[in-house]
């Protein structure tokens, strides 16, 4: 139950996780009086840390699959522009997005 002095408030409690989730500590006081507990307040900003830490390794591992996806795409379309006898026409699938674009469509590569 999140309080608000002696007061039970239920209707704060949006408010209240939504400065848990971003560590907030000044939205979150007034339900918890965070605040008054040094040793909590210290906590909660070493998770936000954490937290924050955590979230930009995950974004670093997305882009990286996201880069992957991006080369395996391509090789595929170099290969497929090779079997047809269209090797001429790689640099203009590497420089130009719509050219690029049209051929993933023409071989069906998605």
């Amino acid at each position: 139950m999140i309080r608000r002095g002696d007061n039970n408030v239920t209707d704060g409690l949006l408010d209240y996780l939504s400065g848990l989730f971003t560590h907030d500590i000044d939205r979150m006081d007034p339900y918890s009086n965070i605040k008054e507990d040094k040793d909590t307040s210290e906590e909660v900003k070493a998770m936000g840390g954490f937290g924050k830490a955590l979230a930009e390794k995950e974004r670093a591992e997305g882009r990286k699959e996201g880069r992957q996806e991006g080369e395996d795409k391509l090789a595929k379309l170099v290969n497929a522009l090779i079997s047809a006898g269209r090797s001429d026409e790689i640099a203009k699938a590497t420089k130009d997005a719509a050219s690029r674009a049209t051929f993933y469509a023409e071989f069906n590569i998605s």
